[in-house]
């Protein structure tokens, strides 16, 4: 049996970002297996680091696999493991001097969620409206819930279809004026076209992001038949007769046997025995 599974095909987006003193820039991506087996999810995270001490580029690292981990664990909620994540950076923000720019995605099957610490845009283009807008500024087809914590304060969630495009990224101040570009460029190009425009268009502004779009793939999924248990098997081997074993059962035999046997019992073995009566005793009925 074979079924259509919606599967983001994404690439990576770094232009120049590590020739800027002081910010480190980092992307990630992880295709993540389900710990029940019920399918993959796929996590995408972008981050920005602004500090004087150089010997803290380890911190975008630090935050996506703590994240990564979190997810694979089996955490079932999107808020649960940001949560997590907010009580790691609490302490990261609290022992350093740093500015950090977060944005974090999990789709799972058809379904998007996303949310951001600082600044993050991310634009999504759908040709079934031939419309482009920045998720986290217009959620008309998207749901907003809070999250009572200090970093991530909110999630944006909702649906997605084949044919969707994202581009997900750090903005930049210089970017502004070509925010109009990316825009152009993302409803009109597929992956191959616009990551050759993106380019053009950013440089040399130093950005990072993941561009990823929604395709169909069929899936082959393996019916598997209900086990008989053991306990089962040999249950069914107690009871089951044959026709074969049926048809060995004499049923005059077995009838004469019962009819010798009920005689011994009430009248004796013949006429000269004690226990033969030719009337019934008290307390005998007919039979």
């Amino acid at each position: 049996m074979e079924i259509k599974e919606l599967v983001p095909k994404s690439k990576e987006v770094i232009v120049q970002p590590k020739t800027q003193e002081g910010i480190f820039f980092d992307v990630f991506s992880y295709v993540l297996q389900d710990p029940l087996k019920n399918g993959k999810s796929y996590l995408y995270i972008i981050s920005q680091v602004q500090s004087g001490d150089s010997s803290l580029d380890y911190v975008p690292n630090l935050i996506a696999s703590f994240m990564k981990r979190e997810f694979e664990s089996g955490s079932d909620e999107f808020e649960n493991s940001l949560k997590k994540t907010n009580e790691l950076i609490d302490g990261l923000l609290k022992k350093n001097d740093i500015k950090l720019d977060l944005g974090v995605a999990l789709i799972n099957k058809e379904r998007i969620s996303v949310s951001k610490i600082g600044k993050a845009k991310m634009l999504i283009y759908r040709p079934r409206q031939d419309d482009t807008f920045d998720v986290f500024e217009n959620i008309t087809e998207f749901s907003k819930s809070h999250i009572n914590n200090k970093r991530f304060s909110n999630i944006i969630s909702g649906e997605i279809k084949k044919d969707d495009r994202f581009f997900f990224f750090i903005p930049n101040n210089r970017l502004n004026p070509k925010q109009k570009l990316i825009i152009s460029s993302l409803s009109k190009n597929d992956q191959e076209n616009f990551l050759n425009e993106i380019n053009k268009i950013i440089h040399p502004v130093p950005c990072c992001g993941i561009y990823f779009e929604m395709k169909e793939e069929l899936k082959k999924i393996i019916q598997e038949l209900p086990k008989e248990s053991p306990a089962d098997g040999a249950k069914e081997k107690k009871i089951q007769i044959t026709a074969t074993e049926v048809a060995k059962i004499n049923k005059g035999n077995a009838l004469k046997r019962t009819v010798e046997k009920f005689k011994e019992m009430v009248i004796g073995e013949g006429p000269d025995d004690k226990n033969w009566r030719l009337t019934r005793p008290r307390g005998v009925n007919s039979y």
